[in-house]
């Protein structure tokens, strides 16, 4: 009986396994039978006509395969479950699409899972925390995605910092086999970071990725990935097959992307399965289902509709702290502060507004405009509905044409809606042919808004305009003063296309040069100030040297300075640029800028006395007929390596004592030009750049602008200058934070130089490794050397020899320590910077802190150019005949351009002391400080031709004293203003103003004297003698 029941039992399970068999879709038996194959699976796909039926194949097909690499990567539970390759490229869009719709819907409860954890909010998020919490629940509930990855990685750097980002990311997210996730996070953990311009995190990007990578279509992937730009069907046919086995949540957020960006997928029929992927918005609680819907019989490609910015992105601008005004400068913080909205979720509502706006400021053309407008819109009708707002009934549509929109520019009372404005209209004009009109349309919009010139299309205008078309519309000035606003966007045919429009005008009107002009109108002076410039001048074959064309825009600064009294200042400045830039050139025309040197003079001395046996035992075993190595070898040398053999070459060496000796003496040369601590080139580098110089020069630039706390006996102090600028002025709570930041960032700083002298600023050697100037020969060249001892006549011959061979190669490694010092040791002062600009956003709350912002780009900037200084004193000085500038040198040229500035100032000038003081570096300081001096002279003694006596003179080892006294003639008044200097010396009131005025003559003077944080310049009247003295303390190490 147990048996028989046994039988039917058996019986009956056959037949539920054979009923269970025979329900399977005949697509399901062909997956089951090749075991989940990849090819079978995609075979399917392309022969399937219906969505529906295929998703339920992949939903099968997932509980079952969700293994199989190609499968788990679509819902990951792990990191090392991402895709680590990409497949199925030159896929169709329509295939590809088929299968990331049926996707997305066989796992339609974690899409709505993810779509709960979109911030939908128009405020702006303060505290990243709960975005944090929301981006580890959807990876631990719903799947891992780079879309959520993102998220986390933002909000994890703006609360726990960037150290915490990147353990998180070592320690939870890298993989350990190569993976092109790995690449992907890494891109995604740069632009997470928080404060990031997208272009600077591009520029990291190119250098260490894209740059590796060969494929087009896998650079693109990584961009989108990274960026999530608006997506237009072109881009998205190249994209949606890499994207097939990617987390189905990135594929739906790129379809969404695709779905919301092209303005002509407004009506959901018009790509295959659109109606479908609408639907599965709208199923899965998406936020831009609704408006989409709404927008779908409202839009039109022929027009828009105004205001631009309406109250929503006008929100938005306020709450990220940006001005709409004409003094707001769409500059970088601009840029950042939208980046930080879409790198965090750039599937939000504000992200959409964020990234519209930042689409805006580049887009190129009519199809670019109209994708970030649809994007806005999107968002629009979403706050609309949230906040139960009707749009406004003020709205009016405006057809893309040039004339029409034109008309527009510069009515609406947001300042960037009439930039948004104002690049459309030039994208139009462009497009239409109307050149002409869009470039007076520049000049004239731009005279309003000089800020504005940032939205002009200049890649679209590059090339699409052609010099000819230039030069046939240069008649107008209007042509020359608008491509003069924009020329640094034009690249480097800028300048030439302003220079050609400016040629064409003053062809026009019977002029062969622009100081010929008679400037009677606001244009005649906006084409002289704007478009005749130096820069564009230098372009002109009509003048036959840079001097000269130098001359001919002084000479149109000063006509404009007669007839434009208003801006009188700003020309007469640029002309002390101009001539003293001409001074400082003529005098370094006669020295070396290098400071690699050494004293060969006494070091051939000492070689003739020390070594000289040496060598005449040496020419004992030549004599013989016994060289160190075998004749000609240099010759051959050279030959063979002017020849392009690749093997080596090898010297023939006989074996005797004379190599030994020739080593020898090449071997004592080499050490003793190299590293004797009195006349070698270590010795010059502690005097020329070790002893003060480089710390003073890259200290400098911060210093000017009170960066920099001063170090006291007990440490950094918390007061300093910012801290007493706030204060004074009323922001009491910044002036109390910024001080501890800057002191503790001067600490780092100047540990920093210290570093820089003590380990870079040396000449290579054991015990300084790091070293940048490297003075070791190759064996080659130590070989080629002992050649020459068989022809020279006698050893002082040799030395001269020695001489040349060791500067060749010496400036030979210096290209190695130039370049270390323009890239890594400029990017590691500008890593201080950034931290710096990090911490005191932190402490302070403010993204911008005027004016504390500016001075720090200024000082970044100045920062740039120090560095750059410091990389050409790497260069070989070589000759002991050169000596540092004299300071009377100095003086004289300073004198020499504020008589070129005024040529009826003549003054007599006598030089006293001292006068055999030389200076070394921070020539352009020193002229900027008598060059002031002397204007200050010019202005006030109300003397014809005023005597001046300088008189110098070193008063301790590390101060140089100079005394600047000058005829005048009221010396009341004189007795007044140097009371009034004093006391704004005293008070520090010169330096408050520098911020917000760039510096003053008294400034520059008080400035360059600073010891131990306090001004050394003191100002007073002799009225026995009638004279004004300025007395002055330098620090040697500061100029």
């Amino acid at each position: 009986m147990s048996l028989l029941m046994a039988h039917r039992k058996s019986k009956s399970s056959q037949r539920k396994l054979r009923n269970r068999s025979s329900s399977l879709t005949p697509q399901k038996r062909r997956i089951r039978a090749s075991k989940g194959s990849h090819d079978t699976i995609l075979s399917i796909r392309n022969e399937t006509s219906s969505l529906e039926a295929l998703s339920r194949t992949i939903q099968w097909t997932l509980a079952r395969y969700k293994y199989h690499r190609y499968l788990v990567s679509l819902s990951p539970r792990t990191p090392s479950q991402l895709p680590d390759y990409v497949l199925a490229a030159n896929d169709s869009l329509e295939n590809a699409m088929k299968w990331q719709i049926a996707s997305i819907s066989a796992v339609g409860g974690k899409i709505a899972s993810h779509n709960k954890n979109t911030y939908t909010s128009i405020d702006q998020i303060t505290d990243y925390s709960a975005s944090l919490e929301r981006a580890n629940a959807e990876i631990r509930t719903c799947m891992w995605s780079f879309s959520s990855a993102s998220q986390a990685l933002f909000s994890l750097a703006r609360t726990k910092g960037l150290d915490a980002q990147r353990r998180w990311m070592q320690g939870s997210l890298y993989v350990a086999n190569p993976s092109i996730s790995n690449i992907i996070l890494y891109s995604k953990g740069i632009a997470s970071e928080g404060d990031r311009h997208p272009s600077d995190v591009l520029e990291v990007l190119n250098r260490f990725i894209f740059s590796k990578f060969a494929d087009e279509e896998l650079n693109l992937l990584l961009y989108y990935l990274t960026f999530n730009p608006l997506l237009n069907v072109e881009v998205a046919s190249k994209l949606s097959p890499l994207l097939l086995y990617f987390p189905v949540v990135d594929q739906y957020e790129f379809l969404a992307n695709l779905f919301t960006s092209d303005q002509s997928l407004s009506k959901p029929d018009v790509l295959p399965f659109g109606r479908d992927f609408v639907e599965i918005l709208s199923s899965t609680g998406d936020w831009r289902a609704s408006p989409k819907a709404a927008l779908a019989e409202r839009v039109e490609p022929s027009r828009f509709t105004i205001p631009l910015l309406n109250r929503w992105c006008g929100y938005l601008l306020d709450s990220i702290g940006i001005l709409d005004g004409v003094s707001s400068a769409p500059d970088r913080e601009f840029d950042i502060a939208l980046a930080n909205e879409f790198f965090h979720q750039p599937q939000s509502p504000r992200a959409y507004l964020a990234s519209s706006i930042f689409a805006m400021k580049s887009a190129q053309t009519l199809a670019d405009v109209k994708s970030a407008l649809y994007k806005r819109e999107i968002a629009n009708v979403h706050f609309e509905k949230v906040e139960q707002q009707i749009a406004p009934p003020d709205q009016r549509f405006i057809d893309y044409s040039f004339a029409a929109v034109a008309a527009e520019v510069g009515i609406s009372e947001s300042v960037y809606e009439n930039r948004e404005l104002f690049r459309i209209a030039c994208i139009c004009g462009i497009s239409e042919g109307r050149t002409l009109d869009t470039l007076i349309l520049l000049c004239e919009y731009t005279n309003a808004d000089p800020f504005g010139s940032s939205y002009f299309p200049a890649d679209l205008f590059s090339a699409s305009v052609t010099e000819d078309e230039v030069a046939r519309i240069g008649h107008d000035p209007r042509v020359a003063i608008g491509l003069s606003r924009v020329a640094a966007s034009l690249g480097d045919e800028g300048q030439n296309l302003v220079y050609i429009a400016v040629e064409q005008h003053l062809n026009v009107r019977g002029m062969s040069k622009p100081s010929e002009i008679v400037a009677d109108s606001a244009v005649d002076v906006a084409f002289l100030r704007e478009a005749c410039t130096s820069s564009s001048l230098r372009q002109s074959l009509e003048f036959l040297s840079k001097a000269e064309m130098e001359d001919e825009r002084i000479q149109v600064l000063f006509n404009l300075a007669q007839v434009d009294p208003a801006n009188e200042d700003d020309y007469i400045e640029e002309v002390h640029t101009i001539i003293g830039q001409q001074t400082i050139e003529e005098l370094l025309q006669r020295f070396h800028v290098g400071k690699v040197q050494c004293d060969e003079q006494a070091l051939s001395t000492w070689a003739l006395i020390e070594l000289s046996p040496k060598f005449n035992r040496l020419k004992d075993f030549i004599d013989a007929g016994l060289p160190p190595v075998e004749k000609d070898a240099d010759i051959q040398f050279i030959a063979h390596l002017t020849s392009g053999k690749s093997e080596t070459f090898t010297f023939k060496v006989p074996n005797n004592e004379s190599l030994d000796i020739a080593r020898t003496i090449l071997a004592e040369l080499n050490s003793k030009y190299a590293l004797d601590p009195r006349y070698g080139v270590d010795s010059y580098l502690s005097l020329g750049m070790r002893h003060g110089a480089v710390e003073a020069h890259l200290q400098s630039p911060l210093s000017a602008e009170n960066i920099l706390t001063a170090k006291e006996p007990l440490g950094y102090p918390d007061d300093c200058f910012w801290t007493r600028y706030f204060i004074d002025n009323g922001f009491e709570c910044y002036g109390e934070k910024i001080g501890p930041v800057l002191a503790t960032f001067s600490e780092k700083f100047d540990n920093k130089l210290e570093a820089i002298k003590n380990d870079l600023l040396q000449v290579r050697r054991p015990d300084k490794p790091e070293g940048l100037i490297v003075a070791d020969w190759s064996e080659a060249s130590v070989l080629s050397a002992c050649a020459r001892f068989a022809e020279v006549p006698d050893f002082e011959a040799f030395i001269a020899e020695f001489t040349l061979i060791f500067w060749a190669n010496v400036e030979g490694n210096l290209a190695a320590a130039r370049e270390f010092i323009e890239n890594v040791l400029s990017n590691e002062l500008n890593e201080l910077l950034d931290e710096l600009e990090a911490n005191v956003r932190q402490a302070t709350g403010q993204q911008r802190l005027a004016p504390f912002s500016d001075a720090l780009m200024r000082a970044r900037q100045e920062l740039g150019n120090a560095v750059n200084d410091v990389s050409t004193w790497h260069n070989v000085a070589r000759s002991t005949d050169v000596e540092p500038l004299g300071l009377v040198e100095i003086i004289s040229a300073a004198q020499k351009i504020v008589c070129r500035l005024y040529p009826d100032f003549e003054p007599r000038v006598t030089f006293s002391g001292d006068t055999g003081i030389t200076v070394t570096y921070s020539l352009h300081i020193l002229i900027e400080v008598f060059k002031a001096l002397f204007t200050n002279v010019y202005a006030h003694s109300e003397v014809e031709n005023p005597a001046v006596d300088v008189h110098m003179a070193m008063t301790v080892e590390d101060a140089l004293d100079v005394e600047f006294v000058s005829d005048c003639n009221d010396m009341g008044k004189a007795e007044r203003a140097a009371l009034d200097a004093n006391e704004k010396i005293r008070t520090g009131e010169y330096e408050k103003k520098l911020p917000k005025e760039g510096g003053s003559g008294l400034a520059k003077v008080a400035r360059s004297t600073l010891r131990d944080g306090k001004p050394n310049t003191v100002i007073s009247v002799d009225h026995s003698t009638c004279k004004f003295h300025v007395k002055m303390a330098f620090k040697i190490i500061q100029i």
